[in-house]
């Protein structure tokens, strides 16, 4: 399981990403509230291509009516959605249904046990992430609290200042709860798994910190499952992490673990840390 976050936004998410979540959100609006995108059907998909830290080409499809010109449905979505986002697009590539009518992107060609791409719920394929789904698992299952985890830790040491990009890498393997694997690393190569340690990623304490049994996750359905402050793994509630290898760093805590386990917030290698914590949150069932 992989968990990236960069300074290059304020959701501290690869810029190309974000691009694409913004456009596919305002397509949606759009669809639900403007008369004037009466034709479109509730399946897009958007592709943003950067290159040198340049956007250099954006492609949507979309599932529409039959009786909707395809000049007037670039017309709409360049003034409407791509324009308002993007600002100036001379020099831009911009595609719309490119291979005409976008077709059956509904249940019949899209149905299947492991839901939407991987690539679009995480980092939409510039950062590694798993082969396993995350929608549809339970949080019980590593392949999605790991996720979650990895993603929240690389967000705080973000934020702490300790590099403007992290990637997290963590694995599990069966019959053991502690990760087999455990690592971070900034996007100039300095290796920060030393600050990993006042973290507990056991799938159950990942569980209780993250409060994931509660019915959260609908919202996950679309946009993917970072970038959105509502979510518990992207908030923020800031405790002090001081100790480590000479780093202070402000680390986001939602609930903290309730048993003095060796990653636990209650050992005694993390009260030496000067870690703080605040009252666990209650777990409901699923």
């Amino acid at each position: 399981m992989h968990g990236y976050a960069t300074r290059e936004t304020r959701e501290f998410l690869p810029r190309p990403y974000v691009i694409a979540q913004h456009l596919v959100r305002k397509l949606d609006q759009l669809r639900v509230n403007d008369p004037a995108f009466f034709w479109m059907k509730p399946h897009a998909k958007v592709t943003v291509v950067s290159s040198k830290h340049k956007i250099t080409q954006v492609t949507i499809l979309l599932d529409h009516a039959s009786d909707i010109p395809a000049n007037e449905v670039l017309r709409l979505c360049l003034e409407r959605v791509i324009e308002p986002i993007m600002g100036d697009i001379s020099g831009l590539e911009v595609r719309v249904n490119p291979y005409g009518a976008f077709r059956g992107g509904e249940f019949v060609t899209g149905s299947g046990s492991t839901g939407r791409k991987t690539a679009q719920d995480t980092y939409g394929g510039l950062i590694p992430h798993g082969v396993s789904a995350i929608c549809g698992k339970s949080p019980c299952l590593p392949d999605r609290s790991g996720v979650y985890m990895a993603r929240f830790v690389a967000k705080d040491l973000v934020r702490s200042g300790v590099a403007d990009n992290v990637l997290v890498n963590v694995g599990y393997t069966g019959g053991r709860e502690e990760p087999t694997f455990l690592q971070a690393q900034s996007g100039d190569g300095k290796n920060l798994s030393g600050l990993l340690g006042v973290y507990d990623f056991r799938p159950s304490a990942i569980i209780e910190r993250l409060d994931l049994r509660r019915p959260i996750y609908q919202r996950t359905a679309s946009y993917g499952h970072f970038g959105d402050e509502q979510f518990p793994w992207e908030r923020r509630e800031t405790l002090q992490m001081t100790g480590v290898e000479g780093t202070t760093a402000m680390v986001d805590s939602v609930a903290g673990p309730v048993t003095s386990h060796p990653h636990s917030t209650s050992s005694p290698a993390r009260k030496a840390a000067g870690v703080r914590w605040g009252t666990p949150a209650s777990c409901h069932p699923l």
